[in-house]
């Protein structure tokens, strides 16, 4: 009589945790990913550091990954911004700040990056990014980092772009009124067949050291300067 409660209390037991593990995992995948945040802009305020702009509350940081899906061009200025990786398909605009992606795992992707502020911007992704749709950089952004960063679509660069080090860059749609692209020692920027690039008046594209400009079937253009009036 023992053994048979002791079996069934067992089997009680057993069942409880099991229900429990289910419970936990079910709730888990409600809730999705532990990593990931999410935009809702609550605040507001289109501030990438406003906590409530995000869920669950706090900006990305560490390895984690950022959503932003919401029609409002998403704003940081001044302060870093370091996270594992993003993806925006609305707009995504840097002043006088840094972009680190440190998941070398996780592919980004940015569409409509405005770059603007008082200065060069570094861009420092482990992974693979792709930035597309319609781009405009006040400021010269500086690529920098061991991932391969694609250029589609189109890109107004004022002042130009750096890719640094050992940056893989792949352009891939157009970028056009360059300032100066300069590509330092051990980059590599691959213009391929269908895109453009494009200078604007003065402006050069520079390589330094082991750095290279591959023209792949690309068209390669200056804007000739205006006559005096």
């Amino acid at each position: 009589m023992m053994t048979s409660q002791k079996t069934t209390i067992g089997r009680c037991l057993t069942a409880s945790v099991l229900a429990l593990v289910a419970g936990s995992l079910c709730t888990q995948a409600a809730s999705g990913p532990s990593n990931i945040k999410t935009w809702d802009d609550e605040a507001g305020d289109n501030n990438w550091f406003t906590s409530s702009n995000w869920d669950p509350d706090g900006a990305p940081s560490g390895m984690e990954r950022a959503l932003i899906t919401a029609p409002e061009v998403v704003e940081a200025e001044s302060f870093s911004v370091s996270l594992g990786s993003i993806q925006c398909t609305t707009g995504l605009s840097l002043r006088s700040t840094s972009l680190t992606l440190l998941d070398s795992t996780q592919p980004s992707e940015i569409t409509n990056l405005f770059v603007g502020g008082c200065c060069v911007l570094p861009i420092d992704n482990v992974g693979p990014l792709t930035i597309k749709g319609t781009s405009e950089w006040e400021r010269r952004p500086a690529f920098q980092g061991l991932g391969e960063v694609r250029l589609r679509d189109s890109v107004l660069a004022n002042e130009g772009a750096i890719f640094d080090e050992f940056s893989l860059a792949i352009l891939e749609g157009e970028m056009f009124n360059a300032g100066g692209v300069n590509i330092n020692d051990g980059a590599t920027l691959t213009a391929t067949a269908g895109s453009r690039l494009t200078l604007a008046p003065g402006g050069a594209v520079s390589t330094f050291g082991s750095g290279k400009l591959i023209l792949d079937g690309a068209i390669f253009e200056r804007v000739a300067p205006l006559p005096y009036t």
